[in-house]
């Protein structure tokens, strides 16, 4: 999934939980509705954040020039122990 469009659902996520939820916020009261919602709407901007550093450190949309690495390790939450990025 393109980037774009996700983030027009994550605002749709978060929008719809702000309207759902609202009714019983005022009454200091949180639905399953709206907490799903809001689940749901960090789900994706996490997912969304990840995309984004895909396309930064795996497609070259970045400064450094690692555009020869595989994603998984760009991607990896461990640092390099060898090669051009631990340089």
């Amino acid at each position: 999934m393109p980037r774009m469009p996700l983030l027009t659902w994550i605002s749709l996520a978060f929008l719809a939980a702000a309207l759902v939820g609202h009714n019983g916020y005022t009454q200091g009261n949180v639905s399953s509705s709206g907490l799903a919602l809001t689940l749901i709407g960090s789900a994706l901007l996490t997912t969304g954040g990840w995309l984004g550093g895909a396309i930064v450190f795996v497609h070259g949309k970045r400064v450094l020039n690692l555009v020869s690495e595989r994603f998984e390790r760009p991607a990896s939450p461990t640092p390099p122990t060898e090669g051009p990025a631990s340089e």
